[in-house]
């Protein structure tokens, strides 16, 4: 057939599904004018005592997007075959301990949560107990699941697809940038020896995914460059600090690297200002990549790319692109940590995945 995107035909597909039962509950419904009508909300328990399986939502959203990108048409995970088993290893430890919490702390605890709640809030113990899920309901709406399947190349239809894979490389730099917000490292002007993993993670997704475009090989070999002359052990404070934040820097503008890689700008600056789109923990499907050695699927227009630059070309950009930051890093005396973010709000809905035929599929379900 014409036109099918290689990602496709070296592909595996994973779905995954992490469901949790809501503690808000429609009490009453109030007319307060003739065309405004107000719902009137009633939490069973209280929030916190899910916050469990919302954390694991979480650290399953970011397990996919530390080796893969999204793809939003379906939505998918475009994921590299060499992290096909680590990834399906590290999903089924997060089902262990999410069916652990479920069944040794949720279920046998429930009733008990929910008569504790209408005892300390006895104005609204009656719609407390009254609305309530039952603890079959509860049971049957919390759950965590992922199935993975392939798809025959003789039964991918598409129209136009190659647009929307020539950008996953473009989606694959917004989610660098991301991470790099999610571990509180865009503020930073020294760090610790944590910010070592998350730049070994930036790595080794993209060059997983360096069959996408080539600015994502400059990634993986800059970063690997960078990464051999910052110190092992201790604080990363100095010039070691500059040349991380000159590169994070270039990282954090997606846009700006699309056009120029860690080269200078037209005008001669890094634009450090623009926000990365963030990416919010929801329900996915993911595709795990074939052979990373196979042709870049980018088309025509976007094949060439700036070879990769040196750490000195870096340290050449930054006088004009971090405004005074050699100052600043020398004044530092305590190395930022890096941490983790609040949980991410809900999900939004999912878009419409359309059906692929039965004879199509070959299913591996867990």
């Amino acid at each position: 057939m014409e036109n099918i995107p290689l990602v496709f035909t070296r592909s595996v597909c994973f779905g995954y599904t992490t469901r949790v039962f809501s503690v808000l509950r429609d009490a009453s419904t109030k007319s307060t004018t003739a065309t405004r009508k107000q719902k009137e909300i009633q939490e069973v328990i209280h929030p916190s005592r899910l916050s469990p399986l919302g954390a694991l939502k979480q650290e399953t959203f970011r397990l996919c997007r530390s080796v893969g990108t999204k793809m939003d048409l379906l939505p998918l995970w475009i994921v590299p075959i060499a992290d096909r088993e680590s990834l399906a290893k590290g999903l089924l430890d997060i089902h262990g301990r999410w069916e652990e919490f479920v069944h040794n702390d949720l279920l046998p605890n429930y009733p008990k949560w929910v008569e504790k709640y209408a005892q300390d809030n006895k104005a609204e113990a009656t719609d407390i107990l009254r609305l309530a899920p039952t603890l079959d309901q509860v049971k049957q709406s919390t759950r965590f699941s992922f199935v993975s399947f392939s798809l025959a190349e003789t039964e991918i239809q598409s129209l136009n697809l190659e647009e929307e894979v020539d950008g996953l490389w473009g989606q694959v730099l917004k989610e660098i940038a991301s991470e790099i917000k999610d571990a509180h490292m865009h503020d930073s002007q020294t760090f610790t020896q944590a910010a070592r993993a998350v730049l070994q993670r930036i790595t080794r997704k993209c060059k997983g995914l360096g069959f996408l475009h080539p600015r994502l090989d400059e990634v993986s070999k800059t970063l690997d460059a960078l990464m051999a002359s910052m110190p092992l052990t201790g604080a990363i404070k100095g010039v070691e600090a500059l040349a991380v934040k000159s590169v994070l820097d270039a990282l954090l503008n997606p846009a700006q690297f699309m056009r120029t890689g860690f080269g200078i700008a037209e005008q001669g600056t890094l634009d450090l200002d623009a926000e990365p789109d963030a990416d919010e923990p929801q329900d996915e499907v993911f595709c795990i990549a074939g052979d990373p050695s196979a042709q870049p699927v980018a088309s025509a227009a976007t094949e060439a790319a700036a070879a990769p630059v040196s750490l000195d070309d870096i340290f050449r950009a930054i006088p004009a692109s971090t405004g005074g930051l050699e100052e600043d890093a020398a004044e530092s005396t305590t190395a930022d940590a890096v941490t983790e973010p609040a949980a991410a709000p809900v999900p939004a809905p999912q878009p419409h995945v359309p059906a692929v035929p039965a004879d199509a599929l070959a299913i591996e379900l867990w």
